[in-house]
């Protein structure tokens, strides 16, 4: 690891714009984690929607946001990540500043997906940069700095946000938000203006690929067996935090509000921390990523079957709080399926193949959000107590039942995806 260290302290000017990207990154991790779980009550209260109308508030925003990162990745390799950040940045920043400003569900909807589409051109963007600016040897683990800081993001959209809106008007503080991402976006645009971070950058320039090859990408099966675990993986833990976990937590184990953002905070930064270890491990391990996906799709169902049971025998919340930390560590082992779906292509169609992935990853968050409503909504007869709706426990049990099904054919199929060990498999 010292060589490492030595390596990116040569580096060090890439900082100066690897920063300001990171930190814009952070924000739209904030909004995709924020909004509407944290303030799921306030959003069914203040618009008088209901659950399913709540989860759309969410699924707008990741629809258009992953539906756009195949394409948005063949920019990114295509016209380099700065570029497309100095637009996809001002798309995303015009997004998340009018959202608090609306009060019609439609026009709230068009602006969670103006913010989406812009908040798609960060994390391709970064991808690219951290491969540009500290080589390929150093990927794992900067991508691992990418992540924690993303989690960084989303965790605040946990308690701290939930303690926020409790003192402060939800639309005030979300506007705040939105200003705050204006400013880390400002301050990109100085420092590309001024040619930061590119004297920092490795020699020699991958050669971009056409549509063709990206058709060739998508031919690939491995990539799909890779795509489709990890996707499982990563919507069920994405949705549980950021729509329904802490409305279950709520309704079905007792907690007071404070107390389930508490968990939600708390299982964000276990995710955080697993990340960082986890693309360290990736490093130290020889650059394996097999046993982490395989450990990562064992543990989700392991997970599923402890909270079916707890629904089941209701049990203490304690044990809900213990599982939702246990998604969390799976989910922190994700790092490898994301990096083996970039290396079983080419260094040309790298980007794109993130992308690919990525899509497919909130495209199952788009597809899970809504049927975790319509399970709250037509299951167990909700009930209406002091202005809140509560769901009943038994419309939780049935979902997690049927989430359990694809989460064990997901941990099967993870054995048949190929070990990179951290190259491409093609060169050309």
């Amino acid at each position: 690891m010292s060589r490492f260290f030595q390596d990116i302290w040569q580096r060090k000017r890439a900082f100066l714009l690897f920063i300001p990207l990171t930190l814009l990154y952070s924000t739209s991790y904030f909004q995709r984690t924020a909004i509407p779980g944290t303030i799921f009550n306030q959003l069914q209260h203040d618009l008088q929607i209901t659950a399913l109308q709540v989860s759309y508030i969410g699924a707008s925003f990741i629809y258009v946001y992953s539906l756009s990162q195949l394409f948005i990745g063949y920019l990114v390799d295509r016209f380099g990540a700065r570029k497309v950040v100095m637009l996809g940045g001002a798309v995303f920043c015009a997004g998340v500043v009018a959202f608090p400003l609306l009060k019609v569900p439609v026009l709230i909807y068009i602006a969670r997906m103006v913010a989406g589409i812009g908040a798609g051109t960060m994390y391709l963007s970064l991808l690219r940069e951290s491969d540009r600016l500290f080589g390929r040897e150093n990927y794992s683990v900067m991508i691992g700095v990418v992540f924690v800081c993303g989690y960084g993001g989303g965790l605040f959209g946990t308690l701290p946000f939930e303690r926020l809106t409790a003192a402060f008007p939800w639309r005030n503080v979300l506007l705040c938000a939105g200003i705050l991402s204006l400013i880390f976006y400002i301050w990109f645009l100085i420092s590309y203006a001024s040619g930061e971070g590119r004297a920092s950058a490795p020699a020699g320039v991958v050669k971009t690929s056409g549509w063709k090859e990206t058709c060739r990408m998508l031919a690939n099966l491995p990539l799909w067996l890779d795509v489709f675990c990890g996707t499982l993986n990563f919507s069920v833990y994405f949705v549980i935090q950021t729509v329904v976990g802490k409305k279950l937590l709520h309704d079905a184990a007792g907690m007071s509000s404070s107390g389930a953002a508490a968990v939600i905070f708390a299982l964000t930064l276990v995710c955080m921390t697993v990340l960082m270890s986890s693309a360290t491990l990736t490093r130290l391990c020889g650059n394996r990523r097999k046993p982490l996906m395989i450990f990562a799709s064992s543990l989700e169902v392991v997970n599923m079957i402890v909270m079916c049971c707890a629904l089941y025998f209701r049990l203490p919340s304690w044990v809900f709080a213990g599982c939702f930390i246990s998604f969390a560590i799976a989910s922190g082992t994700l790092i490898s399926f994301s990096l083996t779906a970039q290396e079983l292509g080419s260094p040309g169609t790298m980007t794109r193949s993130a992308g690919f992935y990525n899509m497919t990853n909130y495209l199952g968050v788009v597809l899970l959000s809504p049927v975790v409503g319509w399970f709250l909504d037509h299951f167990g007869n909700p009930k209406t107590v002091d202005g809140v709706v509560i769901h009943s426990v038994d419309a939780y049990l049935k979902l997690f039942c049927f989430l359990l099904i694809p989460v064990l054919i997901g941990a099967v199929v993870v054995h048949f995806i190929p070990e990179t060990r951290g190259k491409f498999c093609r060169e050309d």
